[in-house]
């Protein structure tokens, strides 16, 4: 599976560390990648991960994910 999500707050390259770090630390995670210029996340999982789990992943490491 697939999910896209616009994350704000990600000002510099320590931050985008901590955001990859927060994604990549959640199970059945396999891929993800974060385009700096879009501000857009693309994570690869098994279905078993929800989109809300990836979501507060990243707002506990203290960004903000807008739809």
């Amino acid at each position: 599976m697939e999910t896209l999500l616009k994350v704000n707050g990600i000002s510099n390259v320590h931050d985008e560390r901590l955001l990859m770090n927060a994604v990549q630390d959640l199970p059945c995670i396999d891929h993800a990648e974060f385009d700096a210029a879009l501000g857009q996340l693309l994570v690869h999982h098994q279905p078993r991960v929800a989109r809300e789990d990836i979501r507060h992943a990243i707002e506990e490491a203290g960004f903000t994910v807008t739809e």
